[in-house]
């Protein structure tokens, strides 16, 4: 076999290991389903563009969140969270399957391992996925005295932990790897955690607000209580939605916040998402990735060419095994 011919076969070697191990059906295993993955799914790679310049890939030392892309383009990300439950998963794949509307979804480990097969679907229809870290902890004191000073017990080696776990059992169930992103559970970030998870290879990105207009483009749609001040109704989160920013520029390079389950009942926000797309379709925004609207992020692309060095790193070893092997 010729070398070319024996790095193809690691390849295609891996890749096959990857499906026989989400096919085994096995009660204690991730993807014990017994669904069939189709070969496609594990040539899914991200792929950007690379620009010549190096002065590109320079990170400033601030590092604050992703909540915006350009304002001079129409064009929005819808992106959705996944923690606990799927129970509107499928309307919400439906509904940008429908519309061929690929955007980015952000899942805990926790998540994929519950529903490897809708984590599955969402690769399969081109959807890139962030990392929300495996166990959805609270990573800062936000939620005892609404202040962001990191928790106790949370640490550079517990946010590596996190986000590392959920890329491993991603990549498990896929084949492929976790888009360059991650949204930090509950919303609680500051910037050492920022720091943290940027040199484990990702860039925390939240959602698209204006305090000074009281505005959000967090929907609030896992609130369930109806009695509570931040309960919104489905035609409510609509109506924030589509008059986000009026006489003020409008959505665009916004990131809206929904998620993929909650505790709702018949009032869920998944239920009014169709009409929400289509109304921001005729109006001329364009649907797109986290990636799309972060293209031109010196931190972005730095994630990114530190990827591609790694991939090169292993054809490179993977090359220099194949010619030990022709010398023997």
């Amino acid at each position: 076999m010729s070398p070319f011919g024996l790095i193809i076969f690691f390849l295609f070697s891996f890749s096959t290991t990857a499906v026989t191990r989400a096919e085994a059906p096995d009660s204690g295993s991730m993807t014990g389903t017994g669904e069939t993955i189709p070969p496609e799914l594990f040539v899914h790679i991200l792929r950007y563009e690379m620009p010549a310049s190096d002065a590109a890939y320079v990170v400033p030392d601030g590092l604050v969140d992703i909540t915006r892309g350009p304002v001079e383009r129409m064009e929005i990300s819808f992106t959705f969270d996944g923690g606990a439950d799927a129970e509107d998963a499928s309307i919400i794949l439906d509904a940008l399957q429908d519309r061929d509307i690929q955007t980015t979804m952000f899942v805990t480990g926790q998540f994929i391992r519950k529903y490897p097969g809708i984590i599955r679907r969402m690769v399969m229809d081109g959807h890139e996925v962030g990392n929300h870290t495996m166990t959805h902890p609270h990573l800062t004191d936000y939620a005892i005295n609404s202040t962001h000073k990191t928790a106790s017990g949370v640490d550079k080696a517990l946010i590596a932990k996190e986000l590392k776990e959920t890329a491993s059992v991603f990549k498990e169930a896929t084949g492929t790897e976790m888009a360059p992103f991650w949204r930090a559970p509950f919303g609680e970030i500051n910037e050492t955690i920022r720091r943290w998870a940027f040199e484990e290879g990702f860039l925390h990105v939240g959602w698209t607000a204006d305090p000074q207009a009281r505005e959000s483009l967090d929907t609030l749609d896992w609130v369930r209580d109806r009695t509570s001040r931040l309960y919104r109704s489905p035609d409510l989160i609509k109506a924030r939605v589509l008059s986000f920013g009026k006489n003020r520029g409008g959505l665009s390079g916004g990131i809206v916040l929904m998620h993929l389950g909650s505790e709702r009942t018949d009032d869920k926000a998944s239920s009014m998402l169709p009409d929400m797309l289509d109304e921001l379709d005729a109006l001329g925004y364009r649907f797109v990735k986290v990636s799309r609207l972060v293209e031109a992020d010196s931190r972005f692309l730095y994630l990114i060419k530190q990827r591609e060095q790694r991939r090169t790193k292993t054809l490179v070893s993977i090359k220099d095994a194949v010619s030990e092997t022709n010398l023997k």
